[in-house]
Order: C-alpha cells, then sequence, then structure tokens
C-alpha cells in the first residue's frame, strides 16, 4: 500500500465528522476503500521482461516506492518461462528484446490458458499507432511510449490490476474500426 494511499485515506476520515451521516470513521474509511478500491493491490508481484538497465531500473524502481514486490528479465524467453513459474499478478514487457520480442512473448503467453490470465503492459519506444495496435491484439491490455511518467505507469498498472480496459487500447481499437469503414 502507497504512503500516498495512506495519507489520502486518513485526510477523508479527517474530514469527516464522527456524527456524519456516513457513520463511524471507521465505516467511512471502509465506504471510501470500497468506492475507490485505493487499497485493491496493496502489493501486486510484477514481472518486468526489459533488456536494457536503465529502464528496468527506473521501471522498478517506480514500482517498489508504490509498495509492489519487483522481478526483472532481461529477454522474451526468460519472461516466459518465469511467467510460467511464478504467475506474477502483472507483466511490463518491451517490445525490443534478445530471443524472443515483446509482441512474440506477449502472444505466446496470451494463449497458453496458464497465463493467459496475466495482465501485460507494452513499454517501448516504439510509438506508432500500428505497433499500438499490434500490441493489444497479441493480448497487451494496454501500451505506453517510454519514456514513462511515473503517474501513467501507476494508473495504467491499477487499471489492468482491477480488470479496466485501458483508455488508450478503446482509442485505438475505435479508430481502427473507423478507419476500415
Amino acid at each position: 500500500m502507497s504512503t500516498a494511499a495512506i495519507h489520502t485515506a486518513r485526510q477523508f476520515v479527517q474530514n469527516r465528522s464522527p456524527r456524519s451521516r456516513f457513520g463511524s470513521a471507521t465505516q467511512i474509511l471502509i465506504n471510501y476503500i470500497n468506492l475507490t478500491g485505493i487499497f485493491l493491490d496493496s502489493v501486486a508481484n510484477i514481472l518486468i521482461v526489459e533488456d536494457s538497465p536503465t529502464d528496468a531500473f527506473a521501471l522498478r524502481r517506480i514500482l517498489e516506492r508504490d509498495g509492489h514486490e519487483v522481478t526483472v528479465v532481461a529477454d522474451g524467453e526468460q519472461g516466459v518461462q518465469c511467467a510460467r513459474d511464478e504467475h506474477p499478478d502483472l507483466i511490463l514487457m518491451d517490445i525490443v528484446l534478445p530471443r524472443l520480442n515483446g509482441f512474440q512473448a506477449t502472444r505466446e503467453l496470451h494463449k497458453h490458458a496458464p497465463t493467459a490470465d496475466i495482465p501485460i503492459i507494452l513499454v517501448s519506444t516504439k510509438d506508432q499507432r500500428t505497433d499500438r495496435l499490434w500490441g493489444l491484439r497479441q493480448g497487451a491490455v494496454d501500451y505506453l511510449p517510454k519514456p514513462v511518467d511515473h503517474r501513467t505507469l501507476l494508473a495504467s498498472v491499477k487499471q489492468a490490476m482491477t480488470g479496466m480496459e485501458s483508455m488508450a487500447g478503446e482509442t485505438a481499437i475505435c479508430h481502427e474500426k473507423e478507419s476500415a469503414q
């Protein structure tokens, strides 16, 4: 659970009087958590598949500061094997990787039942519309261009963990349908 989430929840409770129409402070906090999902994923086990030590360090740092447990591997084959062995809650996948690229690894994980339910967010310097569409077609739930802003990354992780579709994905698919007509 991030310290920002704790601080936000405390502020919410402190701003309500004990006689509030919402109930006791404890009940107010429970209602707030249920409405916002703020503590839903207090600690997620996240796999980063990234061959750049600099990018892997930056992503790891953001996620660990938010309270997540992180494992890093440097190529697509290792990523697929680690996902099969450890079944992480979420995968951040680069596209340009040695041995097996991110598109291939995403497709491989998505087509096999034991790993098909793991949300995958593609994170890459390849930021063309066709790359985004192709990544989403392979089974990714979101596509983030590098360098990734920490707020954008954490929002995407939260969306993926709560099962919400990415707005980027929905937008890309809508544009594809419009251009096909």
